[in-house]
């Protein structure tokens, strides 16, 4: 990575695990502040790791604003979710720093961005759970990339 990213203590066991077994790591940080550290990465590793049973405290999401906000607030990634209207779904989770005003402008263009995103698997792995992560169970979630 060519720019300096910051360290995410909650997540320091996952991503050297992650490097170990060469995944590409395209981004980490932190969703809200530093309450919900992320990792972001390939697509082909989400597809391995998304089919296989993903560690607790874990989701995947897709890196898109309206996902991230959903995930902050604990509820599902509305990319992820079937629903009749995703206009007004991805609205309930518009992020505070998109104004209606704003929202209602890019709306054609957030949508196009989803319908896009969601031909492919979700690739953002965020740690909403609480304490200390399981090395063992990380191994052997990780595991199935060598399968």
């Amino acid at each position: 990575m060519p720019y300096p990213l910051p360290v995410v203590p909650e997540i320091r066991t996952l991503l050297d695990l992650l490097r170990q077994h060469r995944v590409e790591i395209h981004l980490y940080g932190y969703l809200d502040g530093r309450h919900l550290p992320f990792v972001d990465v390939s697509r082909s590793a989400a597809v391995i790791l998304a089919n296989t049973d993903i560690p607790p405290g874990f989701t995947f999401i897709y890196a898109y604003p309206m996902s991230g906000q959903a995930c902050i607030l604990g509820d599902k990634d509305p990319l992820q979710v079937d629903c009749d209207d995703l206009a007004e779904r991805l609205r309930v989770f518009r992020p505070p720093s998109y104004s209606e005003e704003t929202y209602d402008k890019h709306l054609p263009d957030l949508l196009e961005q989803a319908e896009y995103l969601r031909q492919f698997p979700p690739t953002r792995l965020v740690y909403v759970g609480k304490g200390d992560l399981c090395d063992q169970a990380l191994q052997a979630w990780l595991g199935a990339l060598s399968s």
